[in-house]
């Protein structure tokens, strides 16, 4: 029967097997990092679905430029966040591994009983020859848990430091249109800026890489002050104590290849779980489902079906699938990428009763005679159907949801002289900003319910 050493595990440099190693001790941090890694990992989990809610109550109330700036902080937040989640739950299982070893080693101090491995001569010598020791692999686990925090909070800074850039030089592009390009080419100013950014260290270093040894004095002096900017500009001085480290210690070619596998990987997985909470990438194993206008019911355009964070911000709504009260509650989002150019074509006569921008405090209350025509534009945009039939005795009133906070204009049809069973109302969409023969405009929103 086995004794249980209480004896402490002898992981410096004194240990003999790892001198012999060449494996450097690593401080006693591992107590610390499990303690955070707890703490951290729990809290980190309650994260994506807030993320998820407050980008998702923003996005609907985004004209196109300013959604595509939101759009990338989601992204990169969100990456921010799953990078820290996965280093965190890599570090927990690497340090329970650690434990393990840890745990066996202190059984069994003397290692492997090579006599009492019952096996041929050659697995033998190859056994013996690859296996290494526990103090070894101990030593080796630690250091790599200790590590993996650093690399992960490389990625964090290198997100966080693409957001910060991003927006920087989206307000000084905004800028620089306004002020000298009367607001157009925004979009070039920004691009330009950001090669800038990026062809300023490639240069730099291919210049210095086969010409730095042959430089004259003026040219060196030039070289050296675009490797500053370079290194500034790309905040290396944040960055670089982490990943010169890494990079001159793991080895160029491995850390890079993790780092990019790492980096593109995060994105990869942020892209596509936005794509599928957005049902447009799902894998799909029905063979005979498929949706269908008039022989599908789809659960979103029911207020009583929906979660309560759900945030349609295109999709038509009525109260329920099943009505027993007199009226049918009719609520159209409005969507500011796609109304505000549809009114302004379809309707040319109509100018803006509001201003872009910040707006502090509540929507100025509008007289009669200006939110009428838009209303009636609306109304007509929207073509609603009842079994058929147009419904152009209907009155729109803007309304803003209670719950999501989306704008938009409802309408209350009169129920109670309908016959008993199925009913439809059909809703025009508003088309997209170009329309053509590959991508012609939508069909109308098909809302069956029952009386």
């Amino acid at each position: 029967m086995p004794v249980f050493s209480s004896r402490p595990l002898e992981t410096g440099p004194s240990d003999p097997e790892l001198a012999a190693a060449g494996i450097p001790d690593t401080s006693p941090t591992w107590e610390l990092e499990l303690l955070i890694s707890g703490a951290v990992l729990f809290a980190l989990f309650q994260i994506p679905p807030v993320l998820n809610s407050f980008f998702a109550h923003i996005e609907p109330h985004a004209t196109t430029t300013m959604l595509s700036a939101i759009l990338l902080v989601q992204i990169y937040v969100k990456a921010i966040v799953y990078a820290l989640t996965a280093s965190f739950v890599v570090h927990l299982v690497a340090r329970a591994y650690w434990v393990g070893l840890v745990g066996l080693h202190s059984v069994f101090p003397n290692g492997v009983k090579w006599e009492n491995f019952k096996a041929g001569p050659v697995t033998l010598e190859v056994y013996r020859s690859r296996l290494v020791s526990l103090p070894a692999i101990i030593a080796r686990t630690d250091n790599f848990c200790s590590v993996i925090f650093s690399f992960a909070f490389l990625l964090v800074l290198l997100f966080a430091f693409t957001v910060a850039v991003t927006g920087a030089y989206g307000a000084i592009a905004y800028v620089i249109s306004h002020a000298l390009m009367g607001g157009k080419s925004g979009e070039t100013v920004f691009i330009a800026l950001a090669a800038l950014t990026a062809l300023v260290p490639v240069a730099t270093s291919v210049i210095d890489r086969r010409f730095g040894n042959r430089l004259g004095p003026k040219s060196r002096r030039i070289l050296t002050r675009m490797v500053i900017f370079a290194y500034r500009s790309t905040a290396q001085g944040i960055m670089s104590p982490i990943f010169v480290p890494l990079l001159t210690n793991v080895g160029r070619k491995k850390i890079l290849a993790i780092f990019y596998f790492s980096l593109f990987g995060i994105l990869v997985f942020v892209i596509a779980e936005r794509l599928a909470r957005t049902d447009r990438l799902s894998v799909n194993g029905y063979d005979y489902f498929g949706a269908s206008d008039r022989f599908g019911l789809d659960y979103r355009f029911y207020e009583n079906q929906r979660e309560r964070d759900d945030v349609f911000p295109r999709l038509p709504s009525i109260q329920s699938d099943i009505i027993t009260g007199s009226y049918v509650k009719l609520f159209i989002p409005y969507s500011p990428r796609r109304h505000n150019a549809f009114i302004a074509k379809a309707c040319p006569f109509l100018r803006p009763i509001q201003g872009r921008g910040v707006q502090l405090g509540a929507d100025p209350v509008l007289a009669d005679s200006v939110a009428a025509p838009v209303l009636a534009c609306l109304a007509r945009i929207h073509a609603v159907t009842l079994d058929g039939a147009p419904r152009t005795d209907v009155q729109f009133r803007f309304y803003e949801h209670p719950t999501t906070g989306i704008k938009g204009i409802i309408t209350y049809i009169p129920a109670d002289s309908l016959a008993r069973g199925q009913h439809v109302i059909t809703v025009r969409q508003p088309p997209p900003e170009e329309v053509t023969a590959s991508t012609p405009a939508p069909g109308p929103w098909v809302i069956p319910f029952w009386r």
